[in-house]
């Protein structure tokens, strides 16, 4: 069988353009503070138990019981250990990623019908996150153009 087709990588376009703008200390700081702003958007998610405003399920009733203290029905943020204080970042001249390594996050953000559990997505990039990112991109640009063009 003949076919024909093409591919594009958008990766590694991405790639050579990151590397061609700026150096790599200057990449790396653009990449820390793009980072850190979507990192705020997912603490904002937690702290105000939505996905950008839109409001996660209430606890259930068996879980309320279960909790020693009751009083607070607080989503995902039991304690520093819980998945709220497991968010992580890291960096590079290339890139940067926010992640957890709790098994149940996945759970979580998604939801599990077999259990029951209500999807609370947290890891997601909320509207003002993306536009802090574009204001922190638009000034990368402004300040690094010439070395662009």
């Amino acid at each position: 069988m003949l076919g024909i087709g093409t591919t594009w990588n958008p990766q590694s376009k991405i790639e050579k353009l990151i590397k061609s703008l700026g150096d790599e200390q200057s990449r790396r700081k653009l990449n820390i503070a793009l980072v850190e702003e979507i990192r705020a958007g997912v603490m904002q998610n937690f702290n105000t138990e939505s996905e950008d405003g839109v409001a996660w399920q209430p606890l259930a009733a068996v879980t309320m019981k279960r909790r020693k203290k009751p009083t607070l029905p607080i989503l995902l943020q039991n304690s520093a250990t819980g998945l709220k204080g497991s968010i992580q970042t890291e960096t590079s001249e290339t890139g940067g990623k926010i992640y957890t390594k709790k098994v149940y996050a996945r759970a979580q953000h998604a939801g599990n019908p077999k259990q029951d559990l209500p999807a609370r997505p947290f890891m997601t990039i909320t509207e003002k996150a993306q536009k802090g990112c574009a204001e922190i991109l638009h000034d990368w640009y402004v300040k690094h153009k010439d070395e662009i063009l």
